[in-house]
């Protein structure tokens, strides 16, 4: 929970600068989505992959499909949700570049 946190706040500022819109719902997307992703699906494209060679694929393949359609469902739900997405008026170039600046030097800081 707290990597997809980090990551949606990181890729939060690139997003409202693009597209004008932040989405705001994403965590509760991905609080199902990825481990469903790596306990199901990717399990299943492994097994896929370690049987095409015999032509047996398809007995991995149909699993790993439910698993796909599962994410697709949460995805399709949390879209249709009424706060899944904030609209903002657009960033300007100076915003970016200051935000940018600014998790750089969080990075790169060494001392308290």
């Amino acid at each position: 929970m707290l990597t997809s946190l980090i990551a949606s706040l990181a890729t939060a500022p690139f997003a409202l600068y693009h597209f004008n819109r932040v989405a705001v719902a994403g965590l509760l997307a991905n609080m199902i989505a990825v481990p469903a992703t790596g306990l199901w699906i990717m399990p299943w494209a492994i097994g896929a992959f370690l049987l095409m060679p015999f032509g047996l694929e398809g007995a991995a393949l149909a699993p790993m499909g439910q698993g796909i359609e599962l994410v697709m469902a949460v995805a399709r739900q949390t879209a249709s949700l009424e706060f899944s997405v904030l609209y903002l008026p657009a960033m300007p170039v100076y915003g970016l570049v200051l935000v940018s600046l600014g998790g750089l030097w969080l990075c790169l800081w060494q001392r308290r």
